[in-house]
């Protein structure tokens, strides 16, 4: 199975490491230490800079499922562009990096082509979220003493409207959002009888990882929404989420995240 994202993909070829030939594993060690020169290098350039034959490096991509040594840099270059936080030139980078040549778009087609990887991306994830890792996450926030939420960066919008949806439910809620730069002492209060829903995506949020290991210490019970089952948030997640979000020119959508808390919050508010 070819690996979704570049942290996944990058754990595999640690895992796999031992197992390669002496070549691919000097090209294993440069796709980890310079994911850069992946993404922006030509293949001729690369195959210099790791002194192996250019076919070693089509040997090394289909090691890992791809079909060429393209394809993988397609992966990087989408992770170079995905955690650029400018976004003008984020988009830029895409435009320029971008295999299909384009003409100016319209405000109208950019909300077209959107819709319509939403739609599918809705669709596939409709169709592939377990029924009873939502029956469990509603009984968990039901029973829960108080419910802590963190989001980070582009995620505080969703663990925001999440903290909303639940003061509405009566419920007894606290939005991490290192208020007054306080985030730690925040979590300090968390206890074994409360639950922290994490939501937090690739690059993944140090708040975000810090503190789900308090509420994992705590004794907590976490619900995670992330886009990876080898996020640093699985091994201390009780019941998880993995969204993998629609891309366009650059930019992750965030439907699938509110689509899901919002199910989950009607899911609550009709539970009898």
């Amino acid at each position: 199975m070819i690996s979704s994202n570049l942290i996944d993909l990058q754990c595999e070829i640690k895992k796999s490491y031992t197992c390669l030939s002496r070549r691919l594993k000097d090209i294993a060690k440069f796709a980890i230490e310079h994911p850069q020169d992946i993404a922006f290098e030509s293949p001729s350039t690369i195959a210099d800079k790791v002194n192996v034959p250019p076919s070693a490096l089509i040997r090394f991509a289909r090691a890992f499922g791809f079909n060429s040594f393209n394809e993988m840099k397609q992966l990087y270059r989408d992770h170079i562009i995905e955690v650029t936080t400018n976004y003008n030139l984020r988009a830029k980078l895409n435009y320029q990096l971008s295999s299909q040549p384009q003409g100016l778009k319209t405000p109208k087609d950019t909300l077209t082509e959107f819709t319509e990887a939403n739609l599918e991306s809705l669709k596939k994830f409709s169709e592939q979220v377990p029924e009873n890792n939502l029956a469990y996450s509603v009984k968990l926030l039901d029973s829960s003493e108080t419910i802590y939420i963190i989001g980070a960066r582009r995620t505080y919008g969703a663990a925001s409207y999440l903290s909303y949806a639940l003061h509405r439910l009566s419920k007894r809620v606290v939005l991490l959002d290192n208020t007054g730069g306080m985030l730690l002492e925040q979590a300090n209060i968390i206890r074994s009888d409360d639950v922290l829903v994490v939501i937090s995506f690739s690059p993944y949020a140090n708040e975000s990882i810090n503190i789900c290991e308090k509420a994992f210490e705590a004794g907590a019970k976490i619900i995670t929404v992330t886009d990876s089952i080898i996020s640093p948030f699985e091994q201390m997640t009780d019941v998880g989420f993995y969204v993998q979000e629609a891309k366009q020119h650059g930019f992750r959508s965030v439907l699938i995240t509110q689509c899901l808390l919002q199910s989950i919050i009607i899911a609550m508010a009709t539970s009898e």
